[in-house]
């Protein structure tokens, strides 16, 4: 097997002991890499991650995706490049930043086009339940907050950014807003979530939701029943409020929105919390949907992303 093929064989079987060893970044692409998963608690590695540009000093924006067990990025088998996942425009400003995107616990940062399910695109785990029981089990809000800190200060000592930013899409934006009292992030952007919390836009019946958030058997149950694709111990971290989370943020926050979000019909809520906190900015966009498309579908992360660099240069 050639050297490409054994540091790609690397980067897919979530590298091997030799590549966490040292962790160095992996290039996979001009600008391009793989950053080796971290230990979390239970001692195996989970949290991947794809690095967008590598020039020490630069700020370092930490990305986190919406819900969905997909991953950053997949080699097409047509002509072997390598395409995001995510929306392209969220990179735009590859100057001024370095972005740092993390996967979902034990999801490959990058994968091959015949590891996703055609239809949905999300990691089709090649059948194994035992795998796909470790990811449900670790996709919560609390998991994040106890093992992204390591995976951030890994970054920083290779990096050595001027500040770090964290970001957060939708289910990223609940993690977001639970990290508010970690040193070491210097500001925060909450994209497009709820402030009442996942459950009470996404069309949960009643006894649905009385069983997820206040059934009282074994809490191991929750983590073997589920309801639309998550886990009910998923649902469960998802669902409580952020608000009193992102009240307490004593460093910049950004929310950003748009009113044509149906996930969102009650983020106008969050102007209370400016009212008290003048650490928070709010950014409400017209027309603009969940992922900040438009009626006639077209993106506008770009210009999202160029408000983004704007507040972050003036806070």
């Amino acid at each position: 097997m050639s050297k490409t093929n054994n540091r790609l064989l690397c980067i897919i079987l979530m590298l091997s002991n030799a590549c966490v060893s040292n962790h160095k970044y992996t290039a996979i692409k001009d600008n391009l890499y793989v950053v080796p998963a971290e230990r979390d608690n239970t001692d195996e590695l989970a949290l991947e991650s794809l690095l967008v540009g590598s020039e020490k000093g630069k700020p370092l924006i930490i990305f986190l995706t919406g819900s969905g067990s997909y991953p950053l990025a997949v080699r097409a088998a047509a002509d072997s490049n390598y395409y995001f996942l995510f929306h392209h425009d969220i990179v735009s400003d590859s100057v001024s930043y370095n972005y740092l995107f993390v996967s979902k616990p034990h999801i490959p940062a990058v994968v091959e086009q015949n590891d996703l399910d055609p239809e949905t695109r999300y990691f089709n785990f090649s059948g194994s339940n035992e795998l796909f029981a470790k990811f449900s089990k670790k996709n919560t809000i609390e998991y994040f907050v106890d093992n992204l800190p390591k995976l951030i200060k890994q970054a920083k000592k290779q990096l050595k950014p001027s500040e770090i930013i964290l970001m957060g899409h939708s289910q990223g934006a609940r993690i977001v807003a639970e990290m508010v009292q970690t040193p070491v992030i210097d500001k925060f952007v909450y994209m497009s979530a709820s402030p009442l919390g996942r459950m009470f836009y996404a069309g949960i019946d009643s006894a649905a939701y009385n069983n997820i958030l206040y059934r009282n058997d074994s809490p191991d149950r929750l983590e073997v029943e589920f309801e639309m694709g998550d886990s009910y111990k998923t649902w469960k971290s998802y669902s409580y409020s952020p608000m009193i989370s992102i009240a307490s943020t004593r460093k910049p926050l950004l929310i950003v929105y748009g009113d044509k979000d149906k996930s969102c019909v009650q983020c106008d809520m969050f102007h209370t919390l400016k009212w008290k906190n003048k650490n928070i900015t709010i950014k409400k966009y017209n027309g603009l949907n969940h992922n900040f498309f438009n009626e006639n579908n077209q993106s506008n992360w770009k210009e999202v992303i160029a408000d983004v660099d704007k507040w972050i240069k003036s806070n």
